[in-house]
């Protein structure tokens, strides 16, 4: 990846919906060599889609981070496969310190997001779980 990808890249993230033009005017690259950039990129899974960017407080959505530690020997890469299954689970992070497992949960209402706690605390081998409910978001990417 060398710097045009670099630039490409950071003006997707910014638009994913931006015009073949104006991201040729990014890069400094033609239409057409900018498109082909963009289909390597996501040939070679730099860019793995493109997704709506939901605003959760307009959308009337709950959104908390929990964060969940394992019992010495728990086999934490299973868990993780497995809780991407579960409603309401928007993303899965394996992490590294005293915690585990990282995941950001959408729901519409905080009995929602309660019940999912309460399922994963219940799930073998969990030693705690602790949640945080989202008051804002700075960075939304």
């Amino acid at each position: 990846m060398d710097e045009i990808d670099a630039r490409l890249i950071a003006a997707l993230e910014r638009n994913a919906r931006a015009s073949m033009t104006a991201l040729a005017r990014v890069t400094g690259l033609s239409r057409s060599a900018t498109h082909d950039r963009i289909a390597r990129l996501e040939e070679r899974g730099v860019i793995r889609g493109y997704r709506a960017e939901v605003d959760a407080e307009a959308a009337g959505l709950v959104e908390a981070m929990l964060t969940v530690r394992f019992a010495a020997g728990q086999d934490n890469d299973a868990f993780a496969e497995a809780i991407t299954a579960y409603d309401h689970v928007a993303r899965v992070h394996c992490v590294t310190g005293e915690d585990d497992i990282v995941l950001h949960a959408r729901a519409a209402t905080t009995s929602a997001i309660n019940a999912l706690r309460q399922k994963i605390a219940a799930t073998e081998g969990v030693a705690s779980i602790s949640t945080a409910t989202i008051l804002s978001t700075r960075v939304p990417r």
